[in-house]
């Protein structure tokens, strides 16, 4: 299982964005080639093109996956990334999925 930590703050550099797997803690790779909102950057805590990005993003590296990450962006975007706290936020797998699960359970009631 992949027990990735995604972890963000905003210090007075900027904001930065990291994932933490297996003890090493890396900047967050920005998939741009799967669509790009933004080329300034990942946000949070607001609907955007940063916070819309950041989203794409951290799917795509928890699944690996390009086109799910693509799909289940808007309802992440949505339900994690415009409420994580200003400063900063920890995301954690299980919110991931079940973020991802509650979505499906979601479409499978709209069908």
């Amino acid at each position: 299982m992949n027990e990735a930590i995604y972890h963000a703050d905003r210090r007075t550099s900027g904001r930065q964005v990291f994932v933490t797997r297996e003890g090493e803690t890396k900047a967050l790779r920005p998939r741009t080639d799967i669509v790009c909102y933004s080329t300034n950057g990942h946000d949070w805590g607001f609907m955007g093109g940063p916070a819309a990005q950041l989203a794409v993003d951290i799917l795509a590296d928890y699944f690996g996956d390009d086109q799910q990450a693509y799909d289940l962006h808007h309802v992440f975007q949505f339900v994690v990334i415009r409420r994580a706290e200003f400063q900063g936020f920890r995301i954690t797998a299980d919110q991931i999925l079940d973020t991802v699960r509650d979505a499906a359970m979601l479409n499978q009631q709209v069908e």
